[in-house]
C-alpha cells in the first residue's frame, strides 16, 4: 500500500511541477507579446506620422474624395485600415476613408 502512495504522491509532484512549467512558459509568452505589441504601436505611430503615410493618405482622398464611405459625411475624416496584413505597404483596397463617427463604431467604441 505504501509503495501506492509513494507514486500517487510522485506523480502528483511531476504534475504540479509540470503545471507551474506551463504556467511560466505562458507568462514568457505573454510578455513576449505585449513586447511586441508596444513595439509595432510605436513604430505605427511614427509611420503615421510620415510623409510616406502623408502621401499615401492625400492620393487616398484625391482619387476617393473627401467623404466618409460609409454615411458620406464629409466632417472629421480618417483613413482606416481594413486590414493590417499590409501595413506600412498598404495597396488602396486595405484603406477605407470613414468619418469619426463610423471609424470609432469600426472599432467598437
Amino acid at each position: 500500500m505504501r509503495a501506492y502512495y509513494k507514486k500517487k504522491n510522485a506523480l502528483k509532484k511531476k504534475m504540479v511541477k509540470n503545471a507551474k512549467n506551463k504556467i511560466k512558459e505562458y507568462k514568457k509568452r505573454i510578455e513576449k507579446a505585449k513586447k511586441e505589441r508596444k513595439e509595432f504601436k510605436s513604430k505605427y505611430q511614427k509611420y503615421l506620422k510620415s510623409k510616406e503615410w502623408s502621401d499615401i493618405r492625400n492620393d487616398l482622398f484625391h482619387v476617393r474624395g473627401r467623404a466618409c464611405e460609409r454615411c458620406g459625411s464629409t466632417n472629421r475624416l480618417q483613413v482606416h485600415h481594413i486590414t493590417y496584413k499590409n501595413v506600412f505597404k498598404e495597396e488602396p483596397e486595405d484603406l477605407e476613408i470613414l468619418c469619426d463617427s463610423c471609424h470609432k463604431k469600426e472599432h467598437g467604441k
